[in-house]
């Protein structure tokens, strides 16, 4: 019997070094980043067994989230609808544990602070791990676990795998928000050359006509 156990946690750990190992090569290579995204938090979803997994993105310089990724598992409720433009003053031990702790753990979110509970509470969520989408510089969001049908202890290889989505995840919302700053910087740039272009074409065309009136 303890040898069988052993076994299957030798695959377990097997099949997430294998997940992780297809979850960076996607994240990092591709270049749908939302079909991306999606893509990744299904298989996390589908290897886990949880009821949810999903990512927020930080809004109004880190004063409200929205969530904008969300799987579920069948038989689950979406909560995407429900979760958009959520202020952190209404969750201050959210932010305040996830600067501290760098994490939100909990078996049970009886466990957690009162304003954090009687938020989770009408989810129905029994059981959350929680980690944040941040580089050095900068909060992006954050990507977490949720359970709903019973409460899950959740066990060192959980939040290895998530712990360690989140900081790909980090790099890559890091990546393509410079990507984004330049795409826009350069569409900026296209615009001040077309108005330039177009303010030389028209004093070309006003040379012309006073030449004409001068005649």
């Amino acid at each position: 019997m303890e040898n069988e156990n052993l076994k299957k946690e030798l695959d377990y750990l097997l099949k997430q070094q294998q997940l992780l190992a297809e979850i960076a090569i996607k994240l990092t290579k591709s270049e749908e980043f939302s079909e991306t995204i999606n893509y990744v938090i299904n298989q996390l979803g589908e290897y886990t067994q949880v009821n949810r997994v999903y990512i927020f993105e930080d809004r109004y310089n880190n004063k409200e989230s929205s969530n904008t990724y969300e799987w579920v598992k069948e038989g689950t409720t979406p909560q995407i609808k429900n979760l958009q433009n959520v202020p952190y003053s209404d969750l201050a031990s959210w932010e305040k544990i996830l600067k501290e702790k760098k994490k939100i753990i909990a078996e049970d979110i009886n466990d957690l602070p009162v304003d954090l509970y009687e938020y989770l509470g009408p989810q129905n969520i029994k059981s959350i791990l929680v980690f944040p989408i941040e580089t050095s510089k900068r909060r992006f969001g954050f990507i977490g676990f949720d359970t709903t049908e019973e409460k899950r202890k959740w066990k060192e290889t959980d939040v290895y795998l998530l712990e360690t989505v989140s900081s790909i995840l980090s790099n890559v919302y890091a990546s393509n928000r410079v990507k984004t700053l330049l795409e826009e910087k350069i569409h900026e740039l296209k615009k001040i050359n077309e108005l330039m272009v177009g303010r030389e074409l028209r004093m070309s065309e006003l040379k012309e006509e006073i030449k004409k009136l001068e005649k």
